[in-house]
């Protein structure tokens, strides 16, 4: 996971503010780590393959895009 930890804390960072956690890198460790166990386990891939295919595809969609298309804005 190393390889991919600086794209990970920059494109999927945990969004909680949890005062548990000591710094924002074991909050998003412990998201990451969560959404691995909910969601990579079951695709017969290494944790930092599962990782950089989701991050590949992240790239490849403009969410924000899609989400405007349906009236959907932050504000």
């Amino acid at each position: 996971m190393e390889g991919i930890q600086g794209s990970l804390s920059t494109h999927w960072p945990s969004l909680l503010d949890n005062p548990a956690y000591k710094n924002k890198f074991q909050a998003d460790f412990a998201f990451w780590k969560q959404q691995w166990t909910k969601h990579g386990t079951c695709s017969k891939l290494d944790p930092e393959s599962y990782f950089s295919i989701a991050m590949n595809l992240k790239n490849k969609i403009n969410m924000l895009g899609a989400l405007r298309s349906f009236g959907i804005s932050n504000c």
